[in-house]
């Protein structure tokens, strides 16, 4: 009983922080909530809503769905779920949970208001369902994008691999790989990007000029200069007129020179 009472007291010091827009502190009293009383729903709804106005979709939507799992006859949850898809954009799967919030509850005003706002917006911008799966990625590649559109290179990274732990199209793979070896790059660790485009181009049969170029970048960086060579002719074969290309073979065919050059200087003492 004292754990659930800690727990309401943190709930509520995080409601103080909420309502004066203080969202990293809000964050922070209902994760403690959550720590003490795992079992309360409404405590990853209030989670949920401040994830969602830090732009922290996927985040938003784990706790949203977090709290429906705990009630699955609570309106609010439903709201919460829809609310993240709408931010989303994604459309119909806002629309097919507003609906099923109001089965829970055919009265709910904000549900139906909710559920004729995300049906206007399906209808002016027609877009196939997406799978459960898809609706995830979707979610970890926004909030990626998000934190690397501000700077936050290791949060970005850990959203495109939560998307990784999700995904099985293709297509999304290439994308979240490729987003992520980017972030990797601000970060200036070599070794995965090289590892991130080299599944690219294993995916895309070689044929990926821009990760050609970022394994080349980053093997130039690790030294690698005759594997950074070959990824620059490579994107040079596939495009003669990258100029990032054909400055990055001549300079490290100077510097492979140089190197060359020097061994053979000692060799010779």
């Amino acid at each position: 009983m004292a754990t659930k009472k800690q727990a309401e007291e943190a709930k509520n010091k995080g409601n103080k922080f909420f309502e004066e827009a203080d969202y990293t502190d809000a964050l922070k009293w209902y994760t403690k909530a959550i720590e003490l009383d795992s079992s309360n729903h409404v405590y990853y709804s209030n989670r949920s809503v401040t994830y969602l106005n830090m732009n922290h979709t996927f985040q938003a939507l784990e706790d949203a769905e977090q709290c429906l799992a705990l009630k699955s006859d609570w309106p609010k949850g439903y709201f919460r779920k829809g609310s993240v898809l709408l931010a989303l954009k994604l459309y119909p799967e806002a629309v097919a949970v507003f609906e099923q919030g109001l089965k829970v509850d055919a009265s709910d005003v904000t549900l139906k208001k909710k559920l004729e706002e995300a049906k206007a917006l399906a209808q002016s911008t027609p877009a196939a369902p997406r799978t459960p799966e898809q609706v995830r990625v979707t979610a970890a590649k926004e909030e990626g994008n998000f934190h690397f559109k501000d700077g936050r290179y290791v949060l970005a990274v850990q959203m495109y691999t939560r998307g990784l732990e999700s995904v099985s199209s293709t297509e999304e793979k290439v994308n979240l790989l490729s987003n992520r070896a980017v972030s990797n790059a601000q970060l200036q660790m070599y070794k995965e990007v090289v590892n991130d485009c080299s599944k690219v181009l294993e995916f895309t049969g070689g044929n990926h000029v821009k990760c050609l170029l970022r394994r080349a970048l980053a093997y130039e960086s690790l030294e690698k200069l005759n594997d950074a060579l070959a990824d620059f002719r490579a994107a040079m074969t596939i495009d003669p007129s990258v100029k990032l290309a054909s400055e990055g073979m001549l300079r490290v065919s100077k510097a492979i020179d140089r190197k060359n050059a020097l061994d053979e200087k000692d060799k010779k003492r």
